[in-house]
């Protein structure tokens, strides 16, 4: 079963500011990478090193992540303004193709049998389709 395609422009713009404000409320990199540990062995200041690099990938990866997010943010609500340009385009252009058309139909002879003459049907098929 298939149905119209669509979007919901709020919803679109709901979904944007919620992948930008998730990523505000995931800590800084620089708390990420803060690690403390016991360092008075051998051991375990050993695993307190692995555990810092492990840290320091992951505060990477999450600056990573932010940035793939905000981009794609921006990118979404640029598809959506696009859309909606051509949406108010669309309905000029039509808008606009309706009263040439009315305006020539009014002013236009008909024919014998009450037929509007060549000129509004050339005006027709002309438009872009």
């Amino acid at each position: 079963m298939s149905g119209p395609i669509g979007y919901d422009s709020d919803q679109v713009q709901h979904n944007v500011v919620l992948l930008t404000e998730v990523p505000e409320e995931i800590p800084p990199s620089a708390i990420i990478s803060e690690v403390e540990g016991n360092r008075a062995e051998d051991t375990s200041a050993e695993f307190t090193r692995h555990l810092e690099q492990r840290a320091d990938q992951l505060a990477s990866e999450v600056e990573k992540v932010r940035a793939w997010v905000a981009d794609h943010a921006r990118a979404l609500s640029d598809a959506v303004a696009a859309l909606r340009e051509r949406d108010a385009m669309g309905a000029e252009e039509a808008q606009q193709a309706l009263s040439m058309i009315d305006s020539a139909t009014d002013s236009t002879p008909t024919g014998a049998g009450g037929e509007s003459t060549s000129s509004t049907q050339s005006f027709i098929s002309g438009l872009p389709r």
